[in-house]
């Protein structure tokens, strides 16, 4: 069975799992001089669209599911950088689909690599992340739209819909 997954922007297609990198998938921030904001803002595709010759997808689940986030966060904040936790809502359904995801042997989720532009620059930290989800989900193979949601810590990111699409069209080249 031969089975291709489109995602739009294509640019989520390169994203790699669990860096600290900044990709062009990427949330923007808006970074200035004294910028004082806190948070986690998150992207994922607005859509992803499974092709496959598969008739039967009743128990198949969806391989990939990239997000990225960008993150300026109080240093006591730090001490919640080993875990995440999301949420995608199916927004057909309203079944809510949680997930975690934390450091193991060694790995860190989160990178920081920026400063605030406080007048103490030592209060808060900043960087980027990305993650596959579908590797700490099962999630249906079906078309539906999912609404997903990060939590840091305390701090709660902003919603985001990624709508899925199956094509169960000709044999895949």
């Amino acid at each position: 069975m031969n089975t291709t997954i489109l995602m739009n922007p294509e640019t989520f297609m390169h994203v790699q799992h669990m860096t600290g990198d900044l990709y062009e998938a990427s949330p923007a921030l808006p970074y200035s001089p004294g910028w004082t904001w806190r948070g986690v803002c998150i992207s994922a595709p607005e859509t992803i669209t499974i092709k496959t010759q598969a008739r039967d997808l009743k128990h198949a689940m969806l391989p990939s599911l990239p997000m990225c986030a960008a993150y300026m966060l109080g240093v006591p904040d730090l001490n919640y950088l080993c875990e995440a936790e999301f949420s995608l809502c199916d927004t057909n359904t309203q079944h809510i689909y949680n997930g975690k995801v934390s450091c193991q042997d060694g790995d860190r989720l989160f990178y920081p690599q920026m400063m605030s532009g406080d007048a103490d620059p030592a209060s808060a930290r900043g960087g980027y992340a990305a993650w596959d989800l579908a590797r700490y989900i099962a999630l249906p193979v079906k078309a539906t739209t999912y609404e997903l949601t990060l939590t840091v810590g305390k701090t709660q990111s902003n919603t985001t819909a990624i709508a899925v699409f199956i094509n169960e069209g000709p044999p895949i080249d």
